[in-house]
Formats: structure tokens, sequence, C-alpha cells
């Protein structure tokens, strides 16, 4: 109706224009409006319709497409153009309602009527705003004054709208269990079958519809199920991908599938370890027997296998033992105990056994050692040992009397089975019975080794060991003082350092007559004395009347040196009164001399008092008693 109303109006202007020609004599003014009324009907407006953002120009009945990403508006200028001579005249600019997704579009337009005017322009915009994804279409009309399409032109407004999501709203396996649980943020993941399960299949599921999923390369329908996929044993991994639709780039899920290796034949030991034996085979996993010797004291051993595979199990003596656990084997008989280690394969079918075989030796120890000293004029003396004996403990110490010329062994066996004893001293003495006594003579000054060899059982429990005693015979006794009262820790009382002589009033001095004369010899020192106090006297008379003195017949007298005088002294007593109690005679409180000089002045020589027990130097020309001594006969 339009256009034939057009066509209507340019028949008038012609008939006009013809009437004008005719009626040439009309009034000006008449004459102006019909030459106005002429030009109009001769003009015509010319439209142009072009989208700015592609440069694409659009025609009547046209289908223009766009494209944009979900949720991101995209903005399209249209550009009218007026290539006519006269004005162009935009009555209406419409999303023509009801013409499909109106609600995805949005125009913006201007005031309308909106007038052109020959070569210029005038903009609008439309902006692509969809809600969901797909495609989308609407009609757009332009009801205009110029000829083309009959003064309206209408196109189809088409877009695409993609999303750029390319997360999994789930993620399922046909076997076992996703771990960690599955949640669209997490793209790593690990699944554990067990041996019998070859294949798996995947179902990826996807946050947005436009996505597209491929399982280890292949095209996956979003909530399909792939196809089978195998598994080797070990691990094997499935890469599960998402494409957005829209652009969004591709995100990879990864899960771990771990299928258990088959049940294991492995039967075997990779270690076997064992506390307080020396075994004579070195490890193997293909060596299934080990032996090896204990002593007696040794009544238990700690047993520790590892086994090879980590599925295998153990039993130790019918006792199930994990691998690497400590088992304690007891050795309940002397001879031989044995260990028997079963190993189970994972596969429940295999097995291999081990054996440790453990011979526990025979008890060669002592039970009591028994050692005494013998000494001048059959005297004898029980030997200290040092530390005190105990059947376990191999190595001692004692120190004897000086005047100790031999010693009484008697080792007595704590057992029974075999035993054989053999005392060293010089040369050995053979083997000996249990609880005999053994002589050992000749013992020397200082250092003496003293050892004992003890055997028991035989064969392979035979056992031997040795006791090693260091005895040492001084040059010189050194007795206590025999003080004993305690006066503060740490002093002579508390200690009592030297040798305590066993009853020494009775023991240690001797009293014994030659011819006339009564001698008393010391057998702590090995001394002989002259009972008698000699009268006083100047140091060198003093010296004198000892190498001159002749006794029944014996003539090495001498004046005792400071160390044989200073022997003589009790320091829990008054010296001179305690030695008469031991047989000497007419003794005084006072000094005596000794034979020795004073080291700073050869004036000067040492003597001691019998009553206060002091040492000390004058000069030689000073009066003091004198006590003659000499060796003892052996």
């Amino acid at each position: 109706m339009a256009r034939m109303m057009k066509i209507t109006a340019i028949g008038t202007a012609a008939a006009l224009l013809v009437a004008l020609l005719v009626l040439g004599g009309c009034p000006n003014q008449l004459m102006e409006s019909l030459e106005k009324m002429v030009s109009e009907a001769t003009t015509t407006p010319h439209l142009t319709l072009k989208c700015l953002n592609t440069s694409t120009v659009i025609q009547d009945d046209d289908t223009y497409y766009c494209s944009t990403l979900l949720d991101v508006p995209k903005l399209l200028d249209f550009e009218l153009s007026n290539s006519g001579d006269r004005d162009l005249i935009v009555e209406l600019i419409e999303i023509v309602p009801g013409s499909g997704d109106v609600g995805d579009f949005s125009l913006a337009a201007g005031a309308l009527p909106l007038a052109v005017t020959p070569g210029s322009t005038n903009t609008f915009e439309i902006t692509f705003e969809p809600a969901t994804i797909g495609s989308k279409q609407v009609e757009v009309r332009i009801v205009h004054n110029a000829p083309e399409g009959g003064g309206e032109l209408s196109f189809l407004l088409e877009g695409s709208a993609a999303s750029t999501d390319a997360t999994l709203s789930n993620l399922q396996v046909s076997e076992g269990t996703l771990t960690p649980t599955f949640s669209s943020g997490i793209l790593a993941y690990t699944v554990d079958v067990l041996h019998t399960v070859q294949s798996i299949r995947v179902t990826p599921t996807a946050y947005s519809a436009d996505a597209t999923i491929t399982v280890e390369g292949t095209a996956v329908a979003s909530g399909s199920t792939s196809a089978q996929i195998d598994l080797n044993y070990g691990g094997n991994d499935i890469e599960v991908d998402v494409t957005a639709g829209g652009g969004g780039g591709t995100l990879g899920y990864t899960i771990h599938v771990t299928r258990d290796d088959p049940p294991s034949n492995d039967a075997t030991l990779n270690n076997l370890q064992v506390t307080d034996v020396s075994l004579n085979q070195t490890f193997a996993p293909g060596t299934t027997e080990y032996t090896g010797s204990v002593p007696f004291e040794t009544t238990s051993i700690d047993v520790t296998a590892y086994t090879n595979h980590s599925e295998a199990t153990l039993k130790i003596n019918n006792n199930s033992v994990n691998s690497g656990e400590p088992y304690s084997f007891a050795l309940s008989k002397v001879g031989t105990n044995t260990c028997t280690i079963l190993v189970t394969a994972e596969d429940k079918e295999t097995t291999k056994t081990y054996r440790i075989i453990v011979t526990r030796r025979a008890q060669a120890i002592l039970s009591e050692l028994e050692i005494t000293a013998l000494y001048l004029e059959d005297r004898s003396e029980k030997v200290v040992l040092d530390p005190s004996f105990v059947p376990t403990t191999y190595a001692y110490y004692c120190r004897v009397n000086a005047a100790t010329e031999s010693l009484k062994v008697r080792p007595t066996a704590a057992g029974s089975d075999n035993i054989s004893i053999t005392v060293n001293w010089n040369t050995d003495s053979g083997p000996i019975s249990s609880g005999a006594v053994f002589l050992c003579e000749n013992a020397d000054k200082g250092h003496n080794d003293l050892s004992i060899d003890v055997s028991a059982g035989t064969g392979d429990t035979k056992d031997t060991r040795t006791y090693t005693i260091e005895v040492f015979v001084p040059l010189l006794n050194l007795a206590v003082t025999g003080q004993t009262q305690m006066h503060r820790k740490g002093d002579d009382g508390d200690l009592e350092c030297g040798i305590n002589w066993v009853n020494m009033s009775a023991d240690r001095f001797q009293i014994k007559t030659v011819g006339k004369t009564k001698l008393i010899d010391d057998t702590f020192t090995g001394l002989e004395w002259v009972p008698d106090t000699f009268s006083r006297r100047s140091w060198n008379d003093a010296v004198d009347s000892g190498f001159s003195a002749v006794i029944e017949g014996l003539d090495d007298w001498r004046l005792p040196n400071v160390n044989e005088l200073e022997s003589l002294l009790n320091y829990s007593q008054a010296s001179y009164t305690w030695l008469e109690s031991e047989g000497f005679t007419d003794l005084v409180g006072a000094a005596y001399w000794s034979s020795t000089e004073y080291h700073g002045d050869s004036s000067y020589a040492y003597y001691i008092n019998l009553s206060s027990g002091t040492l000390d130097s004058t000069v030689k020309t000073q009066l003091a008693y004198v006590l003659l001594v000499r060796d003892m006969d052996n």
C-alpha cells in the first residue's frame, strides 16, 4: 500500500507540471507554489544501512550475523546514510516484538522521526547480551521515506552465544573410587583397583552444554560413558580434556589409575639379622641354612627377618611375625637350637624355609677361685683379689706379702661336663681336677702372670675361658699404720692404706734364740732385729757399733736406714710400748739413730722418735739410742 502511495505522488507532480506549462500566465505566488511542488516531486532520498563493526551493507530482507561470548555484551553500531538529494526521514527503528529472542537484544536509536540530510549520516546501536548459550535471532525494522524497499527496510539479526566455561560438573569411573572426592576445581585424581580389573570407563559431565570433551583423545558427549580403557599393571594416566565452546580454552583433568600387580610368588628374604651371634654364612636370599655358636650365658637371641616382597608373610617357629619385627628365640639347651623361618608368598601357595642353627656351648667357668700366698717360715695368707671373684669376671689383680715365695691355687669349676683345668705359671700345669691345689713356685719380685684355662663340653659345645691374675710381689712391704679411727673422710683411719697384716701382733714378729741370745725376725719386712736397745751415742759411734758388732757369730749387723727404722712405727699408739709387747726390750720413748744422712747437710742425720713417731734430723754429734738390724737368713 505504501509503495502504491509513492507511485501516485509522482504522477500528481507530473500532472501539475503540465498544468503549469499550460497556465503560463498564472499569478506569481501561485506559480512559485506550483514550482516547489514540482521540484519536490522530482527529487528523492536514498537510504544505505551499514554495520560499522564489519563495514557490511545490509539490504532489505538480509540476514546479518554477529557472534559473542556468554555474559560479555556485544555492541553493534549501525549507520544510516542519505545519498539522495532530499532529506531522508526515518520514522521508526525497532526490534520487532515477538520476532525471536528479543530479550537478548536491546536497541538505542535516539529521538524519532529522524531527518538525515543529503550526504550526511546518523547512527543507532543494538546490544547483543545473551542470557543463555546458543543461536539467537530477532527482526529489525526501519520505516523511512526513501524508495528503497518501498519505504521499509527489514533484516534478520542473528548472534551465537558461546560459554568460556571448560570445567566439569561431575566425573565418574566405573571401577574404584576417585581420590580426592570430585570437585570441578581439582584437576588430578587417583584410583586404586585390584589386579583383576583389566579396563575402566570414564563418565565426564561438563558444566557448559556447548563444551566438548575428549577422553584419551576420543570425543565423548557430556554425561556419556567413554569406551573401555585398557589398564596395565601399575600406573595408568587417563587424560580428560574439556574445551569451552566460546574460545575459553581447554582444561585437562588427569586420573592416575593404579592397577595392583598380580599376586607375587616371591617367598625369599632380602635380609636376615641376629643378635649376640656371628653366623658362619654371609646372608644371601638363596642360602637357606645358617649356623653359629654362642657361650653358655647367652640364653636367647633376637632374629629379624625381612621379606623381599611387601605382601609376603612370615612365621618364625610357627609364630606369625611382621617383616622387620624382632623375634626372641630362646636357646633352651646346651647344644643345637634350631630357629625355623617360613616365608609364604603373596600368592599363598609358594613358600620357602630358612633355618638358623645355633649351638649353645657348655659352661666353662669357675665357681670358686682360692689363692693362698706362702712366705717365710711356712707362713701363709689368703690372697684378696681385685675385683672380688665373680665367675664371669676374667681379669684380676692382687698384691701379696713381700716375703711371698709361692702361691697355692685352688680352682673349682661350675659344671661337670667334660671339665678340664690348666694353671699357667711360667709353664702350664697340665690338666688338673676341679677343686685340686696347684703350687705356683718361685714368685718373682714385681709382676707375675698367672692364668687359668677352663674347658667344658665336647665337639661343637666345647667352650674355653681364661682367667688372668696379675700377682704383684713388692720389694718391701708397706703396712697399714694401725690407725682405724676416722676423723674426716679420706684420712688414714678412713682409708687404712697398705697391706692389712692378718693378726699382726701374733704373726709378724717371730722371736727366736740363737745360742744364748734372743733375736726377733720381722716376717713382714724380712729384717732381723736385736731386741735390746744400745745406749745413747753420737751418730758416728752408732754406725761404728753396728759394723763392729758380732752377736752369736753373726757379724753383718748394721745401723738401720731411715726406712727400715720407720717400718717399726705404729701410729695407733706409742711405737716403743707396742714393740715391747712384740718382744723388744728396754725401749725408750725417745730418739733412735738411722744410718741415713740428711740430704741438705752431711753433718746432720735422720732419727725417729719411738714415742711420737716423728721423723727429723739433727747434728751427728747429738746423742741418740741405737737398734741394730740385719737381713733375715733364708
